[in-house]
């Protein structure tokens, strides 16, 4: 697990680190945006590859509930009918 979490991790410190610092201008709204879409989408991949790995009575209705408290309705119930949804997690 720790294999899978900690790089998660290193992706939204990197994001962080050279978005916006190669000297193209970035309006600091939209980089803001972007990061805390990168930082969501990592977690919803972490999030959903738990679910994946763990019994569907023992893990789907708390995580149906988390991705609609953390997500735009369309992006959750998109999440939550994919086939794959760890994939489905990193295509967004």
């Amino acid at each position: 697990w720790g294999l899978t979490i900690n790089p998660t991790r290193d992706l939204n410190r990197m994001a962080t680190a050279w978005y916006g610092h190669d000297g193209i201008p970035v309006d600091p709204t939209l980089r803001a945006e972007h990061l805390r879409q990168v930082s969501l989408m990592t977690w919803a991949f972490v999030r959903s590859m738990k679910r994946h790995l763990s019994p569907p009575a023992e893990d789907e209705e708390a995580y149906v509930a988390e991705l609609n408290a953390r997500l735009a309705p369309e992006q959750a119930q998109a999440m939550i009918d994919a086939a794959h949804r760890p994939n489905r997690a990193l295509y967004d």
